[in-house]
């Protein structure tokens, strides 16, 4: 057996079995570990309940399905990996688990991979050109990043550089590639390569970090180096709509955008947001088909598509995109509980209970849950997954949520009253997802309340916009 198996910053040493990230030793239990290496083991394979009660309790009668997902919460915080958007660990509901990111047998091979290329291809010369620049062509096809819109450059570059061309394919790997791809953007600014290219490179990594002061910072380099760059009017509307709640902002650069790119799904996408916030839900709709008839492959194209759709009062419609959005990205908790809302509003009670399931077994709640749901899907069960949930949500650590996700969530379940101090703590914590909520129709009958109608003027959207 291998002495040690990598993955991303991680490596899995079996004598003795202990976890590490880049070289510092990482805290999990032994059962954890016991089960991390089964699944690296059969990395990119389904590894069943069955398969893991056999391997880590065998001929023993314990309650080994509650005892799987404590273990996998386990690793999920010690691998630092979001269950809606897993880079590691991917749930498939009802049957086990997958690891899906690719594991290297020993560090040299690792870096290998980490590189995209060999030293012997990195050769000046006719035939490393042309390697080097499929390389990078490949790249800039392959960024689509599901749990947040990637790009990186307008064009091709005229000179393709051997450190834009690293730190582009990291990009496009997990999050624990990120420090190292913005080494290779900064050096190929500092030799003066491709430098608008690697500016919104760094943009792109300040955008998954949810870091809009540099993505603002990098935007403008890139703007002063080549005027009218529409990627670096993209990522000013988006510093614009989630950090400043500038409204009129956001649509200046978006509309710039558009008019540079007018085929980018992600530029429809912002601005499918921002007429949400602004109440033309129609107008919303409308940019959102746009963006899924240019990429109509994208799980977060999709599932936001789905909420637009929710808010717009197409509930059918949004229940069946968030479905589509989960069949691509399976167990997407976001995907899931716009589905559970859009069930609601149309008081279907199958649809109800079939979503209920499916987020009580993503979230390893107890069975006897899914069983009251069977039983009674339109009153105890439905109270007593209510409960659950709220609580999963509110009152632990489990799922990371914002003030402004408690707000809604609470809105949804327990009532305006308990749902209004979250309200007001994301707009004192300018919570990015406040003003999009806000359009919610759980808040629809309390319009005139004086704590929405001060959520609402603290996120600048105007009155006359109100419904």
């Amino acid at each position: 057996m291998r002495k040690a198996t990598y993955f991303g910053p991680f490596a899995l040493s079996s004598k003795p079995l202990s976890l590490t990230r880049q070289g510092k030793s990482v805290a999990l239990r032994i059962q954890g570990l016991k089960l991390l290496e089964l699944l690296i083991q059969n990395s990119g394979n389904l590894v069943s309940h069955e398969d893991i009660r056999a391997h880590l309790w065998s001929g023993l009668h314990v309650d080994y399905k509650r005892g799987i997902h404590l273990l996998v919460r386990e690793i999920r915080a010690a691998l630092s990996d979001d269950a809606q958007n897993p880079i590691y660990l991917e749930t498939v509901p009802r049957q086990g688990y997958r690891f899906i990111i690719p594991v290297k047998a020993s560090d040299r091979e690792l870096q290998s991979a980490y590189l995209g290329l060999s030293l012997s291809n990195l050769n000046i010369g006719h035939i490393a050109s042309v390697c080097l620049a499929l390389i990078l062509v490949t790249v800039l096809l392959v960024l689509a990043y599901d749990s947040k819109p990637s790009t990186l450059s307008p064009t091709t570059p005229a000179q393709t550089s051997e450190n834009y061309l690293k730190g582009a394919y990291l990009l496009k790997q997990n999050h624990g590639s990120l420090d190292k791809a913005a080494e290779y953007f900064k050096a190929a600014i500092t030799q003066n390569e491709t430098v608008p290219h690697a500016y919104l490179g760094l943009a792109e990594i300040a955008y998954r970090r949810n870091d809009y002061d540099t993505m603002e910072l990098q935007a403008l380099k890139t703007l002063a180096s080549v005027p009218g760059t529409a990627e670096a009017h993209y990522y000013l509307s988006i510093v614009a709509m989630r950090r400043d709640w500038n409204w009129e902002e956001t649509n200046n650069h978006i509309s710039l955008a558009l008019q540079k790119k007018p085929n980018d799904a992600r530029f429809y996408a912002v601005e499918a947001m921002l007429r949400i916030v602004q109440g033309q839900f129609t107008e919303a709709v409308s940019a959102s088909n746009r963006s899924l008839q240019i990429d109509p492959a994208s799980a977060l194209i999709k599932r936001d598509h789905g909420w637009i759709q929710l808010y717009a009062g197409k509930y059918l419609e949004a229940y069946d995109s968030c479905g589509e959005a989960n069949n691509i990205a399976p167990s997407n908790l976001n995907s899931l509980y716009c589905q559970l809302k859009a069930a609601t509003l149309l008081n279907a009670e199958d649809k109800y209970r079939q979503t209920a399931e499916h987020i009580t077994e993503v979230l390893g709640g107890d069975p006897m849950i899914i069983q009251t749901l069977r039983n009674d899907a339109q009153r105890k069960g439905r109270d007593a997954f209510a409960t659950w949930l709220v609580s999963v949500a509110t009152e632990s650590n489990e799922i990371p949520l914002t003030a402004a996700d408690k707000a809604l969530l609470l809105a949804d379940f327990k009532g305006f009253d308990e749902a209004a101090a979250f309200l007001d703590q994301a707009v004192r914590e300018k919570d990015a997802s406040l003003p999009f909520y806000l359009r919610d129709p759980v808040f629809a009958p309390h319009h005139n309340d004086q704590r929405y109608i001060a959520a609402i003027d603290a996120t600048k959207i105007h009155l006359s916009d109100k419904q």
